[in-house]
């Protein structure tokens, strides 16, 4: 059995605690990015800048998964072709 992130590849899904947590999601979502206002922008934003930064400017295939409200597209090089994913609708829709 391999093991990532303290769960083993044999483990089945807990199908009750991934309802709840898309349910709390989907909850916030209306005003996720107001709840984060302030670590976006004292260390968030400068970290995505960072990051895209050294990635470079070449447009990418990207896949994104737990995207959110979307935060990064914004840093994201020009051209880009995204493909993001989230268990919550809600958070989804506002990408």
């Amino acid at each position: 059995m391999s093991r990532m992130g303290g769960a083993t590849s044999k483990q089945a899904i807990d199908a009750k605690a991934t309802a709840e947590t898309k349910a709390r999601y989907d909850r916030v979502a209306p005003f996720y990015d107001l709840m984060e206002a302030v670590m976006e922008w004292f260390a968030f934003r400068r970290w995505r800048e960072l990051v895209w930064q050294a990635v470079g400017s070449q447009p990418q295939k990207i896949l994104e998964v737990g995207v959110g409200t979307g935060k990064n597209f914004p840093y994201y090089p020009k051209s880009t072709q995204i493909t993001a994913i989230d268990i919550s609708d809600r958070m989804l829709t506002r990408a």
